[in-house]
C-alpha cells in the first residue's frame, strides 16, 4: 500500500482505496498534493491551490468552473500540454465549444460523476480523438469546493503518452477506461498503521 493509498479512504469510512490504477508518476504526485491540500476537508478549494507548489505539473493542468441553473462546465485555464492537444485556447470556452457533438454526452457524464457524485476520476487509454488527432494518455479529475461541500470547481491534470494519425476516423467516442473513487466525507485523522 502506498502512501496515497494509507490516506485515502471511501465515503463512510471502511478500508482504504487502491490507487495503483494511476500509473503515472506525475498524476501521482498530484494527487498526494490534492490529499495534502484538503486538510480535514473532504477536498480542497480552488484558493488551495497553488501553481508554485505544483510547477512540474503546470503544463498539464487544467480548471474548470461549474456553473450551475443549468449545470455547465466552462474551462478557467489549460495547459500548454493541454492546449497544445486541443489546437487551441481553452479557456472560456464550454464543453459544447471544445468537444464534437458525438462526444459531448460522454464528457459530461465523467464531469457529472466529479460534481455530482464527488469522485476523483481516472481515465486512461484514448483520451482525445478529434482534429485528425488520436492520443492516448492518462488523466485525473478532481473535484474542488468552496465550502468544502458543493464542486465549484474542477481541476485536472492530464498526461499525454502517444499520438498518433488517426487515418480520417475522428468521429465516435475515445476509448478511455474510467475509474471513479467516491471522496472520504470525513478524511482520516493521523496515519494508519
Amino acid at each position: 500500500m502506498t502512501k496515497i493509498d494509507a490516506d485515502f479512504v471511501p465515503c463512510g469510512g471502511g478500508k482504504a482505496q487502491d490507487f495503483g490504477h494511476v500509473a503515472d508518476p506525475i498524476l501521482r504526485r498530484f494527487l498526494r498534493y490534492w490529499l495534502d491540500k484538503r486538510g480535514s476537508r473532504a477536498m480542497p478549494a480552488r484558493q488551495d491551490i497553488d501553481p508554485t507548489d505544483v510547477p512540474w505539473a503546470l503544463s498539464r493542468i487544467w480548471l474548470a468552473e461549474v456553473l450551475r441553473d443549468p449545470l455547465t462546465v466552462r474551462y478557467r485555464l489549460a495547459g500548454e500540454d493541454v492546449r497544445a492537444i486541443f489546437d487551441r485556447r481553452l479557456t472560456g470556452l464550454c464543453l459544447e465549444d471544445v468537444f464534437p457533438a458525438s462526444q459531448v454526452a460522454l464528457v459530461r457524464a465523467s464531469f457529472s460523476r466529479v460534481i455530482l457524485g464527488r469522485e476523483i476520476v481516472h481515465q486512461s487509454g484514448t483520451v482525445y480523438k478529434q482534429a485528425g488527432k488520436v492520443v492516448d494518455g492518462e488523466r485525473l479529475m478532481l473535484p474542488l469546493s468552496s465550502d468544502g461541500e458543493t464542486v465549484d470547481f474542477v481541476i485536472g491534470v492530464s498526461v499525454y503518452s502517444y499520438d498518433r494519425s488517426s487515418d480520417g476516423d475522428t468521429g465516435g467516442e475515445p476509448g478511455w477506461r474510467e475509474t471513479g473513487t467516491p471522496i472520504a466525507l470525513r478524511p482520516p485523522r493521523g496515519e494508519p498503521t
